[in-house]
């Protein structure tokens, strides 16, 4: 039985751990940390498309269009730098064809420590190349009902998610002036001004040269467009109430 459980894994294989999507087989997509991995190990691309959920609705298909490229889409809602830069590392690794990183730095995971990461339970047995752990996948009950949703997922006439839709949430919301001023949070007024520590300073430092930098110098054949996506009117609200802004200005100007 359990012989059966593990082979029907490694068939289906839900988070794309051994191969692709098979053919005559539709997958969900909807387990980023899980299935991001294998998207990097057995995917065409020769361009990569990641950071935090400012990342998700991106369309690698109007990149190609763009760059004449063939790009892949793995973001990570919520994600550290740190957790971002291992992905990229591995893909680089993955894959020496890669000729663009498209990558998201988000002003709010700049003044954090180098080593944080924002996400528990991280499966590290899905990205190593050890075999001996992938028991931890092959005989996992939680996974037993992924790999059923693929087969439930196909019977039932749906398709695998395109590049452009793979991660996507915009189209189950409604945006507008209205939408955004209703998500600002109630503050009251700080009278005190925030500024950079000398440890925030080192913590800023640590965390790009460690998390960014390091992996676009070891990796010169890439081309690395690095942003700092467009947060809401919300958010810049919310640090000018607090007396935050001048702090978060220094930071990124760092």
């Amino acid at each position: 039985m359990l012989f059966s459980v593990a082979a029907a894994t490694v068939v289906i294989d839900p988070f794309l751990h051994y191969h692709g999507p098979l053919a005559g087989l539709e997958y969900p997509l909807l387990d980023e940390r899980y299935q991001n991995d294998g998207i990097a190990r057995h995917f065409s691309y020769d361009a990569l498309i990641t950071g935090t959920s400012m990342t998700q609705n991106f369309k690698p298909s109007e990149f190609d269009a763009l760059w004449g490229a063939e790009a892949v889409k793995i973001a990570f809602s919520g994600a550290s730098y740190r957790e971002v830069d291992e992905n990229v590392r591995r893909a680089l690794t993955y894959n020496d064809h890669v000729r663009y990183v498209v990558r998201s730095l988000d002003s709010s995971m700049l003044n954090v420590p180098a080593e944080y990461n924002a996400y528990d339970g991280y499966p590290e047995y899905l990205f190593d190349d050890n075999p001996f752990n992938d028991v931890r996948y092959l005989l996992n009950k939680q996974v037993v009902p992924k790999t059923l949703a693929v087969l439930n997922y196909t019977r039932a006439g749906n398709v695998t998610p395109s590049r452009d839709e793979y991660g996507s949430w915009s189209r189950y919301k409604v945006f507008g002036r209205e939408m955004v001023l209703a998500s600002c949070a109630e503050l009251g007024d700080f009278k005190e001004e925030i500024r950079l520590s000398e440890a925030d300073r080192k913590n800023i430092r640590e965390n790009v040269q460690r998390n960014v930098l390091r992996t676009a110098l070891d990796n010169p054949q890439v081309t690395f467009y690095l942003f700092f996506p467009p947060y809401s009117i919300c958010y810049w609200d919310a640090l000018v109430r607090t007396k935050q802004l001048g702090a978060q200005l220094d930071a990124e100007e760092m």
